[in-house]
């Protein structure tokens, strides 16, 4: 049964997790050195890397009680009340959301309520991360659920 015993360990969990696939690839320019040193010239290449550690912000950290030893991840979970961390990491407009160190769902740009929910320390669970789905003018939303495992 997961805990709040082990803060350290579910933050580096979450952390780990968000720079080696929880967050999408970071785009840059740079200088392209190849074209310089054999022209002289000012060329800029595209180039990707994944997110690291100085990327990532911790936005929250917070002891929530779920009820059920499933925490938000919904499923067959022990009937007791189970409280366990959640963390909530940012890296550009996406916001990633862990409850006990694993991987919840990830929202691009999202919606007010997301906000209000992480001020008031009690994030929505999995099956009703709909709500968080905000709406930017230039690119439609994305969302990254651990679970999306349809049922039938």
């Amino acid at each position: 049964m997961r805990s709040i015993e082990h803060p350290v360990q579910d933050l580096s969990n979450a952390l780990a997790h968000a720079c080696f696939e929880g967050f999408p690839v970071i785009e840059y320019e740079t200088r392209d050195w190849e074209a310089y040193s054999k022209t002289k010239t000012e060329a800029l290449i595209k180039r990707t890397r994944r997110p690291s550690t100085y990327d990532t912000e911790v936005v929250g950290m917070f002891p929530q009680m779920w009820g059920s030893t499933a925490l938000g991840f919904g499923g067959v979970g022990g009937a007791a009340m189970t409280t366990a961390y959640t963390i909530i990491l940012k890296c550009g407009r996406h916001f990633a959301v862990y409850f006990g160190g694993r991987h919840a769902y990830t929202v691009e740009s999202p919606s007010p309520a997301f906000f209000e929910d992480a001020k008031n320390q009690r994030m929505a669970a999995c099956s009703q991360v709909v709500k968080y789905i905000g709406h930017d003018a230039f690119e439609t939303p994305q969302l990254n659920l651990q679970n999306s495992r349809s049922e039938d």
